[in-house]
């Protein structure tokens, strides 16, 4: 190959295939490298140890959009230019079928399989996309193809987030899982540290899409409610305002919009055409030529703004992008981390293949045209997930018994001079040197608000943005109110167990005594504390402290002025409230 693998990629191309050449029997693995990280390297070092190790194997690489075919394609012809390969996708009317090694689409192929024979390797980019069952077009390929085999297929899965809305983790043992074993991670955390990847730097937006009116279906906001949510002219005229002025504040030349649906980025393309960009939008509906046009005039730079509503995520390839607007609130892990990643590819000018260390690649990047991307928040994005390297999904049972992704509480602060997102054990500012307070230790001492302390906790106390309640069902068939705080940039929760007995339903009272000042009388079951959520005050601020996998919310700070304006609301069983910072309104709002 012309290009020397980093150590990483050499890495990630060992613990795939030596287990097969030592003869183990290990599982389909899967291998986790952040955006911008060289997955497609990866895919050429493969496809050739392949070949070379086991000539008769034939080999399908399979991405899910034409973009990632050509891209993926190129990138083997350059470092292996004899390689065996063709092309079959019908976006880039191209139809091979009988070269050892195929690039496809799996749109283009996925019921087709007797037209290439045997595939005993298929490589899988942005692998996230393969569900765990079902009869999706993933899983319609998998079975043809372990038929045409006679059983003996591998499955080889590259992406930057290992993880699914609709059932978690990839790796796994659940019947229908393709992966079972994870080879190698390489996140945008270490990536940054080693001088591979463009410094993300976070600030939360002048203005923030409400969506405490938005219902939620599936694990995320439904479409149709989310786009009136943003579409408001104000709140767009207002975001817009702030991007042009913090852009050109920061020099910034190449800027990404993720938008709330295909109205909304039509919308803010004509605002920030209105301001004198030149801006243009890309949705599903954009016309293939078309998009290829502006995607080319944008890396070119002849367009300095791009608003797209989900067609950028995964496969877009821009270095040159230095600011990225998230004005589409979600409730993904991974389209949040897939967003993000947009930002993280360093120019193409700057050659930190050939820099000496971590330190050298990280000043040469430092002193190029793009020293940083900056991400500015108008979707409390941020603030719901944390930072991007701090970020963490893990499968819970769903009402109707299912896995879903769900989201955990998010590790970060704001610096409070500059605004910038850091993560919550950090002791400065990355962007501008503030140096947070840190708390002094705990010692083990009996405290009625902490349940467990531990003196490598650094705890420190947060201001509430605000808060909701929801039922929840819990593992006795006891249902059980969740409260959760939004707390500096974090989520944090509480379960008060009105319908438990013994301690449990203590703290319930406890809780609900506390929060109304001693003045009403505790519920009797958790319908009533629910239905009852409005008398309740909201502290001013939190301390969570961590234990284990979870916080325990202590040293709640209360307003005596708040006391007294409490309200009654009627509420619905099951319904989430969140009522905002101060006195209480006289309607809580759905949440």
């Amino acid at each position: 190959m012309r290009i020397k693998p980093r150590d990483y990629q050499k890495a990630t191309h060992d613990e795939i295939l030596n287990p097969w050449k030592d003869g183990k029997k290990d599982g389909n693995p899967v291998a986790e490298l952040a955006t911008g990280l060289g997955k497609s390297i990866v895919v050429a070092m493969l496809c050739r140890s392949i070949m070379e190790t086991w000539p008769s194997m034939r080999i399908m690489m399979l991405v899910h959009n034409r973009e990632l075919v050509r891209q993926n394609y190129e990138e083997l012809k350059e470092l292996w230019p004899e390689a065996p390969v063709g092309l079959y996708c019908a976006g880039l009317n191209s139809r091979d079928t009988h070269h050892p090694i195929i690039f496809a689409s799996i749109q283009s192929i996925y019921n087709k399989v007797e037209q290439f024979g045997p595939r005993h390797i298929t490589i899988a980019d942005e692998c996230h996309r393969i569900p765990i069952g079902g009869d999706g077009i993933y899983q319609k390929y998998l079975k043809a193809m372990a038929l045409e085999t006679g059983g003996r297929m591998r499955v080889i899965g590259l992406t930057a987030t290992p993880y699914r809305m609709d059932s978690g983790g990839l790796v796994s043992q659940k019947e229908g899982a393709v992966f079972e074993r994870l080879a190698y991670k390489y996140g945008v955390g270490e990536g940054t540290r080693d001088g591979w990847l463009c410094p993300l730097t976070s600030k939360l937006g002048a203005a923030e899409i409400d969506v405490s009116n938005v219902k939620r279906r599936g694990g995320e906001f439904v479409q149709g409610e989310l786009t009136a949510a943003a579409m408001k002219r104000e709140l767009v005229e207002k975001t817009c305002d702030d991007i042009v002025a913090r852009a050109r504040a920061d020099n910034r030349r190449s800027w990404l919009l993720f938008c709330s649906g295909v109205p909304h980025a039509a919308a803010v393309e004509e605002a920030m055409q209105a301001r004198g960009i030149t801006a243009r939008s890309i949705t599903g509906e954009t016309p293939k030529g078309e998009r290829d046009y502006l995607i080319e005039q944008f890396k070119m730079g002849a367009i300095q703004c791009l608003t797209n509503a989900e067609v950028l995520t995964t496969g877009f390839n821009a270095p040159g992008v230095d600011l990225i607007a998230l004005l589409r609130p979600t409730l993904s892990t991974s389209l949040y981390v897939q967003m993000l990643g947009r930002g993280t590819r360093v120019l193409k000018t700057v050659d930190i293949n050939g820099a000496g260390d971590a330190e050298e690649r990280k000043a040469l990047i430092a002193a190029s045209a793009k020293p940083n991307c900056l991400i500015l928040d108008y979707a409390g994005n941020v603030r719901r997930f944390g930072p991007v390297d701090m970020v963490g999904v893990h499968a819970a049972e769903g009402g109707s018994g299912e896995a879903r992704e769900e989201v955990g509480a998010a590790n970060g602060k704001e610096c409070p001079d500059c605004g910038e997102m850091c993560w919550t054990g950090a002791t400065d500012c990355p962007s501008c040197g503030h140096e947070f307070e840190i708390e002094a230790k705990h010692e083990a001492t009996p405290d009625d608000d902490i349940a467990v302390l531990s003196s490598e906790v650094k705890a420190e106390d947060l201001p509430v943005h605000s808060w909701r309640a929801q039922y929840v069902a819990g593992k006795q068939g006891l249902g059980m109110m969740r409260v959760e705080y939004r707390a500096g940039v974090g989520v944090y929760n509480e379960f008060w167990c009105f319908n438990h007995r013994g301690k449990a339903k203590h703290e319930a009272f406890t809780n609900w005594q506390r929060h109304t000042g001693g003045a009403s009388k505790v519920p009797g079951d958790v319908d009533e504390a629910l239905c009852r959520f409005g008398e309740l005050v909201m502290p001013r601020t939190i301390r969570p402290v961590r234990s284990g996998k979870f916080h325990k919310i202590t040293n709640k700070v209360f307003s005596a002025e708040d006391f007294d304006a409490k309200v009654n609301i009627d509420g619905i069983n099951g319904e989430q409230w969140e009522v905002p910072r101060g006195r209480w309104p006289g309607q809580a709002r759905n949440f």
